[in-house]
């Protein structure tokens, strides 16, 4: 598991991205965010997810908030 900062979420669009330290953001979408996180889910959340990666391209999921 990987943490993290929501750096954008666009609840209309169902897409965000969260900073991980120094590496590059990862984008994710809504369907991703688990359980009741997907409706709380903010800019400056700290928050728990995998990455996943397909075809060189990696996005985030299993995304939780941080307790």
């Amino acid at each position: 598991m990987e943490k993290g900062t929501v750096r954008s979420y666009d609840r209309e669009s169902g897409s965000g991205t969260i900073g991980c330290g120094e590496n590059a953001d990862v984008r994710f979408s809504a369907d991703r965010i688990l359980g009741k996180d997907r409706n709380g889910l903010k800019q400056g959340d700290l928050v728990w997810f995998e990455i996943e990666n397909i075809q060189n391209s990696h996005s985030a999921i299993n995304i939780r908030k941080c307790i």
